[in-house]
């Protein structure tokens, strides 16, 4: 990058910056995050700043940066949470019937004792 170039690219960070913040922001939700991730995005971009083919777009491009960052690092953030085990989990005999406290009675059928009886209307 020769000396224009690095102005030209300084000029755009000073003035697009703050835009830029708010879509890394949206896109992680935590503001240091987003610090982050734009930071990255401009680190790439300021490599390739004299190969960009449409220099009156460069947000676009720095946009775009920004997505596949946020992408990379969800799916390196994800990987590995997996459990694998030997094993296979309950079947479904052995799972909860969760409609079974609503069906005995036992939770809120006996509460509704004082209730107006809505068919006597």
């Amino acid at each position: 990058m020769n000396a224009d170039e690095e102005r030209e690219f300084r000029e755009f960070v000073a003035a697009r910056s703050r835009s830029l913040l708010h879509t890394a922001y949206l896109l992680t939700g935590d503001w240091e995050q987003g610090r982050d991730l734009l930071q990255s995005a401009l680190a790439s971009t300021a490599r390739r700043w004299s190969q960009l083919r449409d220099r009156q777009q460069p947000e676009t491009y720095v946009r775009r940066a920004i997505y596949h960052a946020q992408v990379d690092r969800f799916r390196l953030l994800s990987w590995g949470k997996e459990t694998v085990t030997d094993t296979l989990p309950d079947s479904a005999g052995q799972a909860a019937d969760w409609a079974e406290p609503w069906s005995s009675g036992r939770t809120s059928w006996p509460r509704c004792g004082g209730c107006p009886n809505a068919s006597a209307r």
